[in-house]
């Protein structure tokens, strides 16, 4: 996590490659998922919809070990089923959707963001 927090900083010396092997591929995948639920939604809202995303998710990683202490969750594993849970229930609420059964994670979020990244932070 600290590589990718560099990487998208200021000083950074791999941005390029961050932002097209992480962050272009991941704001594709959600803004299908949210055209789909949303389809009349305006492209800077469901940009800023995106980042919001990304927010809350680098919230959770950050705070891990605090939530994970404050909110008796007991196992990695469930930090990563609720977090994936509440993120994708509170953001689809926030663009408008009803279908809160749409997976808002069509690019697996949960494996990336909470677990293991292919490149292997987590």
């Amino acid at each position: 996590m600290q590589i990718i927090y560099h990487e998208i900083s200021p000083d950074a010396l791999a941005l390029d490659l961050v932002t097209s092997e992480l962050i272009i591929p991941i704001h594709k995948a959600l803004h299908q998922s949210i055209k789909a639920s949303q389809p009349d939604l305006p492209e800077q809202f469901v940009s800023r919809c995106i980042s919001s995303i990304a927010g809350q998710i680098l919230h959770f990683i950050r705070f891990r070990d605090i939530i994970m202490g404050y909110s008796n969750i007991t196992s990695e594993q469930q930090f990563i089923d609720e977090m994936t849970e509440h993120i994708t229930t509170f953001s689809l609420q926030g663009i408008g959707s009803k279908d809160y059964a749409l997976c808002l994670c069509t690019y697996p979020l949960h494996n990336i963001y909470f677990h293991k990244f292919p490149g292997g932070f987590g």
